[in-house]
């Protein structure tokens, strides 16, 4: 009769241990699955980030671009071309200033 007492006891564990280990396998999968769908966005933001990080350089690149163009043009004594990249210039600036 002890015996089949342990013996139902013992059976009585494991099923507790085996509910309680589904329980964790669960909470663990819930996790994860939290987690990779943060992560997933934490990814695209950081991706747009350097996206725009990318745009307002190459914004810069060509302010500097009309900048220089603008110097080059009264170096060469070119009104016409001046006025062209000062406008230019202008509207990388404003760009820049919008981004």
């Amino acid at each position: 009769m002890i015996d089949a007492f342990e013996s139902a006891r013992d059976a009585a564990r494991d099923k507790e241990n085996l509910i309680a280990e589904a329980d964790r396998i669960r909470t663990e999968a819930a996790y994860n699955k939290e987690k990779e769908e943060r992560d997933a966005a934490y990814y695209d933001l950081e991706g747009l980030m350097l996206d725009e990080e990318a745009q307002l350089n190459n914004l810069k690149e060509e302010a500097k671009y009309w900048e220089e163009e603008r110097y080059f043009a009264l170096e060469m004594d070119d009104i016409n071309y001046f006025e062209e990249a000062q406008a230019n210039f202008d509207k990388a600036q404003e760009r820049i200033k919008t981004a």
